[in-house]
C-alpha cells in the first residue's frame, strides 16, 4: 500500500487479512478434529475386528463343543443299542465302533470331503440301530441258520433304521446310507436291491466294514474267522457283492504290511496308566470298556480335567482299579 492511503482501502485490507487468518486456524482446527476422529475411528475399527474375532472364537469353539457333544450322544446311544449283545452271544458288543471306524478309514483313504467321511462315521455307529425291535433270539443266530421267516425279519431293519431317523432333518443323509447298507453292487442285496453306483457311495463303503466285522463274529458264516480269512472271502466278492474300487481300498488299508507301517507312523507308543496318572491331554489308544461290555470312551478320545475326575468317579464308585492305555497328548 502507498502512501497517501486511502481509509477504506486500509480498512479493507485489514478487515482482508483479519479474515484470512481466520480462515487459516479454522482449517487447521478442522484438520487436527479430522486427525483426532480418524485416529478414534481407526482406534475403533481395531476394537470391533478384536470383538469380531473373539466373537467368532467363542462361536467357533461353541459349535465344536456341540458337533463332539453330538457325536459323543450318537456314540453312547450306539452303546446301549450294543447292551444287547451281552444278552446274546456278545458278537454286538464293539461291533458298531469298529464298523465305523473301518469306514471311516476307508473314506478317507478314498479321500472323500470331511463332511461326508463324518457322515459315513455316524452310519457306521448307527447301522443297525433297526435292529432294536427285533428278538433277542434271532440277533444271536448266524444268518445263514434263520428260517426263512426269520430272514424276512432281519431283512426289514435297515428300513426301520432310515424310519427311526426321520424326523431327524440333519440325519437324512445318513438314513439314506442305512437303508442302503445291505445293498450289493450286483444288485442282488436287501431292501431295495440297488445295484452298482446308484447305491450311495457310503452305504458301499459301509457293506465292506460291516461283512468284514460280521465274517469275524461269525454273525454270517458258520464259525467266526480270522482277519487274514475273512479279507480272503471278501476279495471274492470283488464286482458282486462289493464295490470293486471300495474293496480294493479296504484290502489295501487292512493288509498286515499296511497296518504296520501305520501303526510306526504313530506319534507316541501307548502307556498302560493307572487313573491316579492320567493328565489333560493325554488320548486313549484303546476303548474304555465296561465290565458290561459297554464302550464308556471310544480311543482316540482326548482327556480333560473333568473328564478324568469323571473316570476316577466312577472307578470309585464301581470299586475298581482301571488300567487305561493312553498316548501322549496330542499336538
Amino acid at each position: 500500500m502507498n502512501k497517501p492511503w486511502d481509509d477504506n482501502e486500509l480498512l479493507l485490507a485489514v478487515r482482508q487479512a483479519v479474515e484470512r487468518r481466520e480462515l487459516e486456524r479454522e482449517t487447521m482446527r478442522l484438520e487436527a478434529l479430522t486427525r483426532a476422529q480418524n485416529e478414534e475411528l481407526r482406534e475403533l475399527n481395531i476394537g470391533l475386528e478384536q470383538r469380531v474375532q473373539e466373537r467368532t472364537a467363542e462361536v467357533t469353539q461353541a459349535h465344536e463343543r456341540l458337533k463332539k457333544n453330538y457325536l459323543a450322544s450318537i456314540k453312547a446311544f450306539s452303546n446301549v443299542i450294543e447292551l444287547r449283545g451281552v444278552h446274546t452271544d456278545g458278537h454286538l458288543v464293539g461291533h458298531s465302533r469298529r464298523v465305523a471306524d473301518t469306514a471311516r478309514r476307508i473314506a478317507q483313504t478314498m479321500a472323500r470331503p470331511e463332511g461326508e467321511v463324518q457322515e459315513i462315521f455316524i452310519a457306521g455307529l448307527l447301522h443297525d440301530v433297526g435292529q432294536v425291535g427285533l428278538p433277542d433270539a434271532l440277533l444271536a443266530k448266524p444268518v445263514p441258520r434263520m428260517s426263512p421267516e426269520e430272514l424276512a425279519l432281519y431283512s426289514k431293519h435297515p428300513i426301520l433304521g432310515e424310519q427311526m431317523l426321520m424326523a431327524l432333518d440333519d440325519m437324512q443323509p445318513v438314513a439314506a446310507l442305512l437303508r442302503a447298507h445291505h445293498e450289493r453292487w450286483d444288485g442282488k442285496g436287501f431292501p431295495d436291491r440297488r445295484a452298482g453306483t446308484d447305491i450311495p457311495l457310503g452305504a458301499r463303503i459301509l457293506a465292506v466294514a460291516d461283512t468284514f466285522d460280521d465274517l469275524q463274529s461269525g454273525l454270517i458264516v458258520a464259525s467266526p474267522l480270522s482277519s487274514a480269512e475273512a479279507r480272503a472271502v471278501m476279495a471274492r466278492g470283488r464286482g458282486t457283492q462289493f464295490d470293486p474300487e471300495v474293496l480294493e481300498t479296504f484290502l489295501h488299508i487292512t493288509e498286515p504290511q499296511g497296518q504296520a507301517k501305520a501303526a510306526q507312523r504313530a506319534l507316541a507308543p501307548p502307556r498302560a496308566v493307572l487313573t491316579g496318572q492320567l493328565e489333560p491331554g493325554m488320548v486313549l489308544a484303546r476303548d474304555l470298556v465296561s465290565a458290561e461290555g459297554v464302550v464308556l470312551l471310544a480311543a482316540d478320545h482326548v482327556l480333560t480335567a473333568d473328564l478324568i475326575q469323571r473316570i476316577c468317579g466312577y472307578e470309585r464308585r464301581e470299586g475298581l482299579e482301571l488300567l487305561l492305555h493312553v498316548r501322549a497328548a496330542k499336538r
